[in-house]
This record gives structure tokens, C-alpha cells and sequence, in this order.
């Protein structure tokens, strides 16, 4: 996790520990009119691509609410 989910999870987190993913980077690669911008005008949004690394947050969800919060 990274950004807001850090601070502002949508779904309830079981637990929180920091993390490094190998094989994934961060990138300003996703257009986004939902959260950044306009439907005329998307803005940017972090996202991952293939390769490198990247630090973050693992959330743990627990197994009775973890298909719900995939959902989202």
C-alpha cells in the first residue's frame, strides 16, 4: 500500500507492516478521472509496472472480509 491507503484505508486492515515488493515499481502511469482531474482531462496516478522494487505497507485483510475489499 502506498498514498492514501496508508492513512485512509476503505476496507477494515487486520494488520499493517512494512514491506518491500521485488519485480514491481511505482510509476505515474494510470489515467484516473475518478480521483485526479476530469473525464476531459484524467490526471496521473501512481500505479505498478513490471521491474524493479518499490517499499511500502502490506495490509492484511482478514479472510471473512477479504473479498469485499478486493472488490474495491
Amino acid at each position: 500500500a502506498y498514498g492514501s491507503l496508508l492513512w485512509n484505508p476503505l476496507f477494515p486492515v487486520a494488520e499493517m507492516k512494512a514491506a518491500t515488493l521485488h519485480g514491481w515499481h511505482r510509476r505515474f502511469c494510470l489515467w484516473s478521472f475518478a480521483t485526479r482531474g476530469t473525464p476531459q482531462k484524467p490526471g496521473l496516478v501512481l500505479a505498478l509496472e513490471p521491474r524493479g522494487s518499490c517499499r511500502g505497507v502490506a495490509l492484511r485483510l482478514s479472510a471473512e472480509l477479504a473479498a469485499d475489499a478486493l472488490q474495491l
